[in-house]
């Protein structure tokens, strides 16, 4: 759609993911950079065991790969599975334990938590 201003010119261009986005928020497609990966490794805890920092749009599969075998439920993603654990929308410093890990939300942006610490 073409934006037009006050005085009949255009002042730009309006697509429809950009509607989108303003109903739902931010969608992430195969146009948009990868400023930081899903899921990435980030050291060590005390005991030796692997922590990984995570994108909440890390997707389940993903999450599988490295050993968190989450329960089966109405989610796709990382935030979808803390969302759905905690019962309510997550905030930066919320902490649970799924499938024996320890989940950390490091940042909640929005309406779902954007980056966590497994």
């Amino acid at each position: 759609a073409v934006v037009i201003d006050e005085y009949g010119g255009t002042a730009g261009v309006a697509t429809l993911e950009d509607i989108v986005e303003e109903v739902v928020g931010e969608v992430r497609d195969e146009h948009d950079p990868h400023e930081t990966p899903d899921l990435a490794p980030a050291g060590a805890d005390a005991e030796g065991r692997a922590l990984y920092s995570a994108d909440g749009s890390a997707r389940v599969d993903q999450l599988a790969r490295v050993g968190l075998k989450v329960p089966d439920g109405p989610y796709e993603t990382l935030a979808g599975l803390i969302a759905a654990e905690l019962g309510r929308i997550p905030a930066t410093g919320d902490v649970l334990e799924v499938a024996g890990w320890r989940l950390d939300v490091v940042d909640a942006g929005g309406r779902r938590a954007a980056r966590v610490l497994l």
